[in-house]
């Protein structure tokens, strides 16, 4: 538990490590619905994106007043670099003020790679099966395309 405390505490240089270490890319997320396995087996260091309360003096730039706390924050701290080490952002359908948040980030944002997923809410029935199939796979693709990497079995395992 230690170790993963000290991760926890430390996330953003064990990020900044972990890609020097392996030449990696690094792919922040929004929404806890974001599949990381595809990310992982991607080669990619998935992190999820928290708020960190401090004075904003940017997000109301960017999301309108009665946007969430957590949503404006997280804005903040990728406007003012705390994830200056992200190669890309995710986004997976979350909150509507999630989804602004990530598109205020492709917008304004500096990071090359940038992906919102759909992922249905009620799972419900073989139309969200089948469509929850075909939004991965095409996630799937852009990762690949994006890396270089084929995702396989193996690498899902």
């Amino acid at each position: 538990m230690e170790r993963f405390r000290a991760v926890v505490e430390n996330r953003h240089q064990y990020a900044r490590d972990w890609k020097a270490r392996t030449n990696g890319k690094v792919m922040g997320y929004l929404c806890p619905t974001m599949p990381e396995e595809l990310i992982y087996a991607a080669g990619v260091l998935p992190v999820r994106l928290l708020s960190r309360y401090e004075p904003d003096d940017v997000s109301e730039r960017y999301l309108p007043p009665g946007a969430c706390p957590n949503s404006r924050n997280i804005l903040l701290q990728l406007a003012k670099g705390r994830y200056d080490y992200l190669d890309g952002v995710g986004c997976s359908w979350g909150c509507d003020w999630l989804r602004h948040t990530f598109s205020s980030w492709q917008i304004h944002g500096n990071t090359p790679y940038n992906y919102n997923i759909f992922v249905p809410v009620f799972a419900q029935g073989r139309q969200a099966k089948t469509l929850l199939q075909g939004e991965l796979e095409i996630f799937k693709e852009s990762l690949e395309e994006w890396t270089g990497n084929t995702v396989t079995e193996q690498a899902l395992d």
